[in-house]
């Protein structure tokens, strides 16, 4: 009877409230080995679900299959692994490298999965028996074959109404690292490793609030699946790592290939192969982190397929490796995110059906070393900003480049080139465009450059050929700022080189080829500034101003060329010219007598 109470009760029920690991014959004198009593005592506790008791002592115990009690009371005990004594926590956690094995053969009922002789069936059953808290790597090994079993009935979707189940949900585990639950299959070719969804899995692998899963050298195969499936997930606060991996999709529209969410986070590694889904990489409020060698996604026959998608203020890092990618709608789709593509050259992307970088509202895309062909654009920015680094856009169906609502791009040694000549190759309206490095091109199209209401700089080296006009600008300001070595080249157009309305110029080191009876410059209403440097060649005007544009060569610069010209500038409708004679050489080879000629107002020299 206790004191206080007068309720009396049996001695043996008293004493077996909880669980002593000393009444399955521990020591803990820090030499036997009491690994298997333990362990006894771990099972028992948990079935009669009592708390367990390690009395004072050190504890010498190895690896064994960890099982959760309800909870632990430690008089000072310690466990003692190898030579390292470790304090018993009150929560159960692991205290050393533990691997799980599991093989379809296997059986769940009868087998511990701590043997590849003794598997477990499902991946699901070695992902339950890691304990809550992992400190030690716990390791599920899976064997070569199609794993089927194992379903886990779970909302991954977070609405109540869908109910989706999934292969292996990790959920609440804590650990303090990273690759901490790794979910192994073939490393050495891990198509014969096969997880596969069936007709009722919704993922593969689903994380949820979980650090240090890791999942490496397995084939997911969503083929029999008959609806939109996530093959890997990494769901609110949590990192996640994975390597090798093949995805092999459905066709269906919705069906992604990885997600991280809510501040998930996915590293990437080795080779990540992705066909027939529809999004590769969806990052929503999250982080991609990828250092492989090589990604590949072949979007399949699915309607919207995207290898990149970036929204919400997602954050997707690919740093290396090469990139290939084939029948999508976009590569990189960003809305409020950020995305990185740092490829190695030679990456392509070929059959794009919409836009390579589609960024919008607040979003940014940087990439390089990526060569697209096909698509409608190249570049869709409506918002943001996208710089391209050594990339190649290659005959897409309309403007190679557009940008609008106050997005800007930016070129850097990067060739955009089209066989036809009935498009502009960058279209800006109320945007930004710059184009920097020796080796940015613009070659062919219907202009090089269009734009309307925006901000155009051009830097030194930059060669824009072979177009009707090769700059066509409209209430806009220009920049054209070439060096002495290395001028920004405008050349073989059919039209007229450089075209304003309504424009602020500034021009510093452009060399213009010109064709017979074409014009380099006509600019109507347009303010045009040089700093000298300009060099124009064989055609029928240098400058012709109109609707009262003005044109002013500086004093203190270097000298300008005019060469081959009829006439090298001709001031109409109030429009005015102001230059150093010094600093402006002519030669005039046409019919016209004068290199300067003024229809309705004066050009002076000074």
């Amino acid at each position: 009877t206790q004191a206080g109470s007068t309720y009396g009760r049996n001695v043996q029920l008293k004493l077996q409230e909880s669980v002593s690991v000393k009444d399955f014959g521990a020591i803990g004198d820090g030499v036997t080995d009491d690994t298997v009593a333990i362990a006894a005592a771990h099972s028992a506790a948990t079935a009669s679900s009592s708390g367990i008791f390690y009395p004072t002592g050190t504890y010498v115990c190895g690896n064994f299959k960890w099982i959760d009690p309800p909870a632990i009371d430690s008089r000072n005990a310690n466990w003692k692994i190898g030579s390292v004594v470790i304090p018993i926590p009150s929560q159960m956690d692991t205290m050393g490298e533990v691997t799980f094995y599991v093989n379809p053969t296997g059986s769940d009922t009868n087998n511990n999965g701590l043997t590849a002789a003794t598997p477990f069936e499902s991946i699901q059953q070695a992902i339950d028996a890691i304990p809550s808290t992992v400190k030690h790597r716990q390791t599920v090994q899976l064997s070569d074959g199609t794993h089927t079993a194992g379903i886990r009935n779970t909302n991954p979707l977070g609405t109540s109404s869908t109910v989706r189940a999934v292969r292996v949900l990790v959920e609440g585990k804590s650990v303090n690292g990273r690759d901490l639950i790794h979910i192994q299959g073939n490393t050495t070719n891990n198509t014969l490793c096969i997880i596969s969804l069936g007709t009722d899995a919704y993922a593969a692998v689903y994380a949820e609030e979980t650090n240090g899963t890791a999942v490496s050298g397995v084939t997911i195969d969503g083929q029999s699946y008959a609806t939109d499936f996530i093959a890997i997930v990494q769901h609110r606060q949590g990192e996640m790592r994975v390597d090798d991996i093949k995805v092999i999709g459905n066709n269906y529209n919705g069906s992604r290939g990885f997600l991280a969410e809510s501040g998930g986070l996915i590293e990437f590694a080795g080779v990540i192969d992705i066909t027939k889904t529809e999004r590769a990489f969806t990052c929503l409020h999250g982080f991609f982190s990828f250092i492989g060698s090589a990604t590949i996604h072949d979007g399949g026959t699915a309607t919207n397929p995207r290898t990149f998608e970036a929204a919400a203020q997602g954050y997707i890092y690919w740093y290396s490796g090469s990139l290939t990618v084939s029948n999508v709608e976009r590569v990189a789709w960003c809305k409020s995110g950020y995305i990185l593509i740092q490829c190695t050259a030679g990456s392509t992307a070929s059959n794009v059906s919409a836009y390579t970088y589609d960024c919008t509202t607040d979003g940014e895309i940087l990439a390089y070393n990526l060569s697209t062909t096909g698509g409608s654009r190249g570049v869709n920015c409506t918002g943001g900003k996208v710089i391209l680094e050594s990339v190649t856009l290659e005959n897409q169906t309309g403007t190679n480049v557009f940008v609008d609502a106050g997005g800007e791009v930016i070129l850097n040694d990067s060739i955009l080139s089209d066989n036809t000549k009935l498009k502009a190759l960058i279209t800006a309206t109320n945007g930004r465009v710059t184009l920097t490095g020796t080796s940015t091109s613009l070659t062919g199209g219907y202009r090089g450059i269009f734009a309307k209401n925006s901000t155009i700089e051009i830097a030194e080296g930059v060669t824009v050929d072979n177009n009707y006009f090769n700059i066509d600008c409209r209430e806009s300001s220009v920049r054209l700022n070439g060096t002495s070595g290395s001028p920004i080249i405008c050349s073989n157009f059919t039209e007229n080189s450089l075209f304003f309305i309504g424009c602020q110029v500034f021009m510093f080191h452009v060399t213009i080829t010109g064709v017979a009876a074409k014009t380099s410059v006509l600019a109507s209403g347009t303010t045009i500034y040089s700093a000298g440097g300009m060099a124009m060649d064989a055609g029928a005007i240098g400058y012709d101003l109109t609707q009262n544009s003005s044109f002013t060569q500086s004093e203190d610069v270097v000298t300008s060329t005019l060469t081959n010209l009829t006439t090298g500038i001709i001031a109409r409708r109030g429009s005015q010219a102001y230059y150093k004679t010094s600093r402006m050489t002519t030669t005039g080879t046409g019919t016209v007598s004068t290199d300067f000629a003024a229809e309705f107002s004066l050009i002076t020299s000074f």
